[in-house]
């Protein structure tokens, strides 16, 4: 009897031990785990951080464009343009266009 008795509680250790190890093995997994979503997470604070960052210079940069085109107009309107005329000179509009492109592009580099 005393040595059923000492098989069961041998077997009992065995099954605590396995137990253990398979938790233990669970739990490092699980670490492994966080580890390399925390390592992703940083990656997609930067990317984020990137976006807002180009979002915020693009904004600004529309904003010189309406700038830019509100001066275009006023100039149209104080030289060339008929507040009262529905139709546009060719010629105006070829103005206000190479106007446009070229704070477009004095825009863009200095950005």
């Amino acid at each position: 009897m005393a040595n059923s008795m000492n098989d069961q509680s041998t077997s009992k250790e065995i099954e605590v031990n396995l137990d253990f190890d398979e938790i233990l093995e669970a739990f490092n997994e699980m670490h492994k785990e966080s580890q390399r979503l925390v390592v992703l997470n940083i990656k997609l604070k930067r990317k984020l951080k990137m976006h807002v960052n180009k979002l915020a210079s693009t904004q600004d940069e529309l904003n010189k464009l309406k700038q830019a085109n509100e001066n275009l107009v006023s100039k149209c309107k104080a030289i060339a343009c008929d507040d009262t005329s529905t139709s546009f000179n060719m010629d105006d509009y070829k103005f206000l266009q190479t106007k446009f492109e070229n704070s477009k592009r004095i825009t863009m580099v200095n950005v």
